[in-house]
């Protein structure tokens, strides 16, 4: 099956080659109301794209692959969010429930390098599973960020479609797309990080039935200062959790969470969808940063092909990073604002245990009535000894 997915990272570099002999997909196009933006005076469309048929589940396991460059959403304008949608022709919702998946879709810009495997790779942008996680850059509307698209940029869309009945069937894919119709000053930009289990190499590893397994992925070494707006993660079923590591401690989680469409065909649940992490802390150069999928194929099956061979996972995290200016102000994340203040609270708790048992300030008065104020003034405090011990920072950013 490994093969079959097109999908794989051993795919994009072709994307590179893709240029205007390809035939651009046609699309509709349909307005509607911007979500959480009017401040921002956005744009928000639907824009479907060529109705496609996905073979019987007897024909290559049901499997529809597609690489189409498609027209931009929008010219010299910044996307604050992004979300895909399967569809039949009568705009009704493809999934499980009618034995419909949106297996992979991957958006790539093949105008830029890839931010993490940069050797000629296009940019991959955006993706996602049939869980459909949303992202929404801005935070509902708090934060300025969007993704920047130019008038020379060219965008192709890589889709895997499943098909999990005995007779094909036909769907459109859409994308939900908001934008600010041109780049203020005062957004952020933000360069998206593909972190695969698969390295640069293959998106798919092995399998592994009736067990607890994990993957890892390489180090991303960072040679930029940035703060992460969002990260998503993706699993295949069997998968229980992507863990964003930094210095290979958790910086992030990305759950998933299982259940059945109604009158799901096959009566066995999948992942419904993957949570996200917003404002995930601060990036500094020279940390490594990786992913961790884990996976437990006893408590969620796995899927299997036609043969009933397992098929390949995956481990992915898609991150946004705004980069900043060494020495700004650093913007803390809600976990680590919680975790402030319980450390603060459980301080002064010790401190006041300290004071109510051991008593220092009995006696104080006494001795610094005594001159003890002057000794201390006047003691042996070295400033450049002090000095030394200082760490030093190194503020030099260099951005991708």
């Amino acid at each position: 099956m490994a093969n079959k997915h097109l999908t794989s990272l051993l795919w994009l570099p072709l994307l590179a080659m893709a240029s205007a002999d390809f035939t651009i997909a046609t699309a509709s196009t349909t307005t509607l109301e911007p979500s959480r933006y009017a401040a921002f005076d956005t744009t928000r469309e639907k824009i479907s794209y060529d109705a496609q048929t996905v073979p019987s589940r007897q024909d290559h396991d049901g499997m529809k692959h597609a690489q189409t460059p498609i027209p931009l959403p929008c010219s010299e304008c910044l996307i604050t969010s992004f979300e895909a949608a399967l569809e039949y022709s009568n705009g009704t919702r493809a999934d499980a429930d009618t034995g419909m998946w949106l297996h992979h879709v991957v958006f790539i810009n093949r105008a830029r390098n890839d931010s993490v495997c940069s050797d000629g790779m296009p940019q991959r942008f955006f993706a996602s599973g049939n869980e459909r996680t949303k992202v929404d850059l801005t935070d509902q509307g708090v934060h300025k960020i969007g993704y920047p698209v130019h008038a020379d940029d060219g965008f192709v869309m890589v889709s895997e479609l499943m098909n999990m009945l005995s007779e094909s069937q036909e769907v459109v894919l859409s994308m939900i797309w908001e934008y600010v119709p041109s780049i203020p000053e005062d957004f952020k930009q933000a360069v998206p990080y593909w972190l695969d289990v698969g390295g640069c190499g293959d998106s798919d590893v092995p399998a592994k039935a009736n067990q607890k397994f994990h993957y890892e992925s390489p180090a991303l070494k960072a040679n930029f200062d940035g703060d992460i707006a969002f990260v998503a993660g993706h699993l295949h079923d069997g998968g229980t959790e992507v863990s964003i590591l930094r210095n290979g401690l958790r910086a992030c989680t990305s759950y998933a969470t299982y259940g059945k469409a109604e009158g799901a065909v096959d009566g066995t649940t999948h992942i419904v969808s993957m949570q996200h992490c917003l404002n995930a802390g601060r990036v500094r150069k020279g940390e490594r940063w990786s992913i961790k999928a884990e996976y437990d194929t006893v408590q969620h099956a796995p899927m299997k092909s036609n043969d009933g061979s397992l098929e390949p996972v995956m481990g992915i995290a898609l991150a946004y990073v705004t980069p900043v200016e060494p020495g700004s102000v650093r913007r803390f994340g809600r976990t680590e604002t919680i975790f402030a203040v319980v450390l603060s609270v459980m301080g002064v708790g010790l401190l006041g245990l300290y004071f109510a048992r051991t008593r220092p300030m009995e006696g104080l008065w006494e001795r610094l009535r005594k001159g003890g104020y002057r000794s201390v003034q006047a003691g042996g405090y070295d400033e450049e000894e002090a000095d030394e011990n200082l760490l030093p920072y190194d503020q030099d950013v260099q951005r991708r």
